[in-house]
C-alpha cells in the first residue's frame, strides 16, 4: 500500500501537513512542513554545505561516554531529549502522561516547522523530524560527576535553528520557515506557538527535552 500511495498519479495531500508558505510542500504530492521533535543524538554534518547525514540510524542508543557500551542510564538519558523515538524492547510507549510529569506539556515541543521536510510516509529521521547533534551542545558539569542536561550557551551550527532556509530537502533536520522572523511550533499540550528565530538555543533546547527536569535542566527556561 505503501508503495502505491508513493507512485500514486494522483496528489495525496493532507492540507494541515504542509504551511500555505511552505512552496516546496504545499500542494505538493505527499507534502510535510511539520515535523517530530526526534531529539539529540550523534550525526554527521559536511562542513562546507552543511548537508547532515547518519553515521547509524538515530535511535535511543546512543554512547553518552564513548566507551563502547551504551548503558540503560543513557538510554533513559537520551529518550529524555525528544517525543518521537524508533521501538525500543527496553522501553515503554513515551505517552503525555509520562510529559505532564515531566518537564510539562507545554513546555515539550512535538513538531517543528521545517521547509526541508520530505514526505509524511517517509522513514528517515531527516526526512520527518528535527534533531541536534550532541557534540555541538556544551553541558554544564553535573554535581554527581555523570551526565545530565544542564546547557550552557552553545553554537549548534547546522542544527541551529536556521532564519534563512538553506534548500537540503532531507538534509537539514532543524527548525526553518518562510515567516519572516519565526517558525511555527506544536507543543505537547496541544497549543501551536510562533518561536522567534533568534530565541537562546538553550531555550530551544529544553523544548526539545521532556525529562530534562530529572537531569537538572530548567523546564521553564526562558532566557
Amino acid at each position: 500500500m505503501e508503495n502505491e500511495w508513493r507512485r500514486s498519479k494522483t496528489p495525496l495531500l493532507i492540507k494541515v501537513l504542509a504551511c500555505p508558505k511552505d512552496v516546496s510542500n504545499t500542494g505538493q504530492h505527499l507534502g510535510l512542513s511539520y515535523v517530530a521533535n526526534a531529539g539529540w543524538g550523534r550525526f554527521l554534518a559536511d562542513s562546507k554545505t552543511d548537508s547532515v547525514s547518519e553515521s547509524r540510524l538515530h535511535s535511543v542508543d546512543v554512547d553518552w561516554g564513548r566507551d563502547g557500551n551504551v548503558t540503560d542510564d543513557e538510554r533513559r538519558l537520551t529518550r529524555a531529549t525528544g517525543l518521537f523515538w524508533r521501538a525500543h524492547e527496553d522501553h515503554a510507549q513515551l505517552t503525555l502522561e509520562d510529559v505532564a510529569e515531566g518537564d510539562g506539556q507545554s513546555n515539550t515541543m512535538l513538531l517543528a516547522e521545517n521547509t526541508n521536510a520530505r514526505n509524511w510516509l517517509s522513514r528517515e529521521t531527516f526526512d520527518i523530524g528535527v534533531v541536534v547533534d550532541l557534540d555541538r551542545i556544551v553541558f554544564e558539569p553535573s554535581p554527581n560527576g555523570g551526565f545530565g542536561l544542564n546547557v550552557m550557551p552553545s553554537k549548534l551550527g547546522p542544527f541551529a535553528i536556521q532564519p534563512k532556509p538553506r534548500v537540503l530537502p532531507g538534509r537539514s533536520p532543524v527548525p526553518s520557515s518562510n515567516h519572516t522572523g519565526v517558525f511555527n511550533a506544536a507543543l505537547a499540550d496541544g497549543r501551536v506557538e510562533s518561536i522567534n528565530f533568534d530565541v537562546d538555543p538553550r531555550v530551544y533546547l529544553a523544548r526539545m527535552t521532556w525529562n530534562g527536569i530529572r537531569y537538572g535542566e530548567d523546564p521553564k527556561r526562558s532566557d
